[in-house]
């Protein structure tokens, strides 16, 4: 609302303009430490994933490379065999990985959201600074 030019304030019955408007910023300045959060975590993620596939990737070329001087057909099974055992494997501990990564991002984003809403209800603004782990 616009005030008077005498600089006296508007005043509207029931509510007080100025807590209103503080709560607002708590409110969204809790709304951005929780996103510069879930950003960091994006960024954990996303290169915990690359460094899979980047390491997937080079034991792929080199099997490739492996099946060529293959002599015989035994010697190829044997190889793609190992090549498959390990790949499951790297898979499997891949998603195992993930797994934590991402129950550790929920829990840690859980603590800032309960510390965020407190902060929001003393009427304080609190900074947080996103874990990077």
């Amino acid at each position: 609302m616009k005030r008077p030019d005498d600089g006296a304030r508007t005043v509207v019955p029931g509510f007080d303009l100025e807590e209103l408007s503080a709560a607002g910023q708590r409110s969204f300045a809790a709304m951005t430490h929780m996103n510069a959060h879930l950003f960091h975590a994006l960024a954990r993620y996303n290169g915990e994933l690359l460094d899979f596939t980047k390491n997937r990737l080079e034991r792929d070329l080199l099997m490739s490379e492996k099946l060529a001087g293959c002599k015989t057909v035994d010697e190829a099974v044997d190889l793609v065999q190992d090549f498959c055992k390990t790949a499951l494997a790297e898979y499997s501990d891949e998603v195992g990985a993930l797994v934590e990564l991402g129950t550790k991002v929920t829990s840690s984003t859980m603590d800032g959201i309960g510390r965020e809403t407190a902060a929001m209800i003393n009427g304080k603004a609190e900074t947080l600074v996103p874990a990077s782990h």
